[in-house]
């Protein structure tokens, strides 16, 4: 069981480290990772070269012990050396048991904000409740079996289970998955919601958090140690009758110690045993309660709201999510009254406005009371302007998503953006051009969406947005690649030009940018040069839908589209795209349409 725990954890150190090193700046932003590059990945690798040298440890002493024995024999073993002793007096343990919950109520709080899976977070609580109620009783045990291994034990898997097991399962994978997968999940509002938060649950924010996520590793990492340590492998040559009888007497007063724990307890001790005895089972009872009244008494959000959390002492709707459809709410504007934090809490992560009529846009001044707002989104509206009227944005505004409106110039509000603005997308306008004295104000971006905007060309002052690692300019009148200040642009690594007028294809841009993701589906171009062959088959050139994949030279790596205005990389990209609505050939752009027709 050490084994298998010390291999989860360097498994999971790992990971985190590796996603902390291979996270680009604007993803460090949106995850708000604390020294990221730095002193982060250096603490995590730590604990992970901390845990492998365990499982090393433990592999040599199992070979020891298999030696000339047919297997190894399990001992109790007392503390001989003062550092021992020290390490699992009750005094000691008391401490370090305190220290632990206390990080982990903090962290079962922050989760409750953060995590839209209100059973996990329930769950996680539950965990620590049962460490609080169960594990205080074995100190009051005489019995050396139960004060020592059994307690080791259970403070071992409870700092296991909430330092990696859950952590692992629930939270990292899909975020590590998307990160080397297909990045497309990121562009799901309803993953941005789930996993983001949890991202920034995950990894620290600030020297706070990652001091609380050190003695969490720490604690699980001594505990585990602590164990072993106290149930030790022996290698013994030949095993005589008398000392196999000793060993099984040993073995079955342990497990009778297990099962007869009641008879073993005795109250009469010191004060401080009996305040830590108090402390942790007022923590578990309120934890349990909270769970209790979490799933049998809080009131739900109302249906417009597509994701929610449960925060502790909150007895209101905490919604994360809220999508409002002007149609289906039968509403001709958005007022105070319907963004009220009354009725949706003030923990909205993102925002949702679809089919609404909004002329002159959302008043600012109304997003001021979410104070966790990440991301505002205007879907099909006939937005045709949006005046600055002097309201701030909220700071934490990361995305700004303007999606098929009648804006044919830029508004106002895209000159005064909130100061770390990561996201902006102004797709499904027109456009027809982007003035060169507005890109000064976007160098924050490190992703720009102008796709279906009528733009027939790029400026070359575009090569001022240098913290670009998106770029989106499909489906518009664009006849060539800007190769004039693309290769200026040191951090893009997807660019998407496809549904364009785009004949010719270099091969000094391929050459010059091998990791570089470039969509060029549904443009005219016959011929490929030979040296982008690799990239076609490798999927990092998208040719799909030009006559150089529809001829008889078409190299593997092409692949048929659902319709001429339809890329593959857009499609089913978790966003609704004009081009690829089409019941028929693309069903409803693969699903990404669905909530436009409540």
């Amino acid at each position: 069981m050490a084994f298998l725990k010390h291999l989860v954890s360097t498994a999971f150190l790992l990971t985190c480290t590796m996603v902390m090193l291979e996270a680009s700046p604007g993803e460090e932003i949106f995850g708000k990772l604390y020294l990221s590059k730095s002193l982060s990945p250096i603490i995590y690798s730590t604990f992970a070269a901390l845990n492998a040298l365990a499982i090393a440890s433990l592999l040599y002493s199992m070979k020891r012990a298999t030696k000339k024995v047919q297997g190894p024999s399990v001992v109790l073993v007392r503390p001989t050396h003062w550092s021992q002793r020290w390490l699992q007096h009750d005094a000691t343990l008391m401490v370090f048991q305190t220290i632990e919950t206390t990080i982990h109520v903090l962290q079962a709080y922050r989760l409750s904000l953060y995590c839209v899976d209100i059973a996990v977070a329930s769950a996680y609580a539950l965990v620590i409740s049962a460490g609080c109620l169960g594990i205080p009783w074995l100190f009051f045990s005489t019995r050396f079996f139960v004060k020592t291994t059994l307690v080791l034990f259970l403070n071992s898997f409870v700092s296991f289970v909430l330092a990696v097991g859950i952590s692992q399962v629930q939270f990292l994978m899909p975020i590590a998955m998307t990160m080397y997968s297909d990045k497309r999940h990121e562009y799901s509002l309803s993953w941005m919601t789930r996993n983001l938060p949890l991202l920034r649950f995950l990894f620290p924010s600030s020297a706070v958090e990652l001091g609380a996520n050190t003695v969490l590793f720490a604690s699980s990492w001594i505990n585990l140690r602590r164990l072993v340590n106290h149930v030790r492998l022996r290698r013994p040559l030949y095993v005589r009758s008398p000392r196999l009888r000793s060993l099984r007497r040993s073995l079955s007063d342990s497990f009778e110690a297990i099962t007869d724990v009641r008879k073993s307890l005795e109250f009469r001790h010191s004060r401080a045993k009996r305040g830590f005895f108090l402390l942790q089972m007022v923590l578990g009872l309120a934890l349990l309660g909270n769970v209790v009244y979490t799933h049998a008494m809080r009131v739900a959000c109302p249906l417009d709201c597509i994701l929610e959390t449960a925060p502790w002492f909150e007895t209101t709707c905490s919604c994360r999510y809220l999508r409002l459809n002007c149609i289906a709410l039968q509403t001709q504007t958005i007022t105070s009254a319907l963004v009220s934090p009354d009725i949706w809490g003030p923990h909205v992560f993102v925002l949702h406005i679809v089919q609404c009529p909004l002329t002159h846009g959302v008043d600012v001044s109304l997003l001021t009371p979410f104070r966790d707002l990440t991301g505002l989104v205007l879907e099909v509206s006939n937005l045709s302007e949006w005046r600055f009227n002097g309201s701030m944005w909220p700071p934490s505004l990361l995305s700004l998503k303007i999606w098929y409106a009648n804006l044919t110039t830029l508004p106002d509000v895209v000159y005064t953006l909130p100061p770390n603005l990561q996201v902006l997308e102004l797709q499904g306008n027109r456009l027809a051009h982007i003035p060169s004295d507005v890109l000064p104000h976007w160098q924050s971006l490190s992703s720009l969406s102008l796709s279906d905007a009528a733009l027939t060309f790029l400026p070359d002052a575009m090569a001022q947005l240098t913290a670009l690692e998106r770029l989106d300019v499909s489906s518009n009148r664009l006849g060539a690649l800007p190769r004039a200040w693309i290769s200026t642009l040191p951090r893009l690594t997807h660019l998407e030009m496809a549904n364009n007028n785009i004949s010719v294809l270099g091969s000094d841009l391929i050459t010059a940018r091998p990791h570089l993701m470039l969509d060029l589906s549904n443009n005219p171009i016959a011929s490929v040069p030979a040296t982008a062959f690799t990239a076609v088959q490798r999927r990092r050139l998208l040719l799909d839908g030009s006559p150089f994949c529809l001829s008889e030279k078409a190299v593997i790596g092409c692949a048929p589209v659902c319709a001429e205005s339809c890329s593959n990389f857009s499609w089913q990209d978790n966003v609704c795209q004009r081009g690829c609505n089409k019941p028929t050939c693309c069903r409803g752009d693969g699903g990404d349409c669905a909530h436009l027709f409540p």
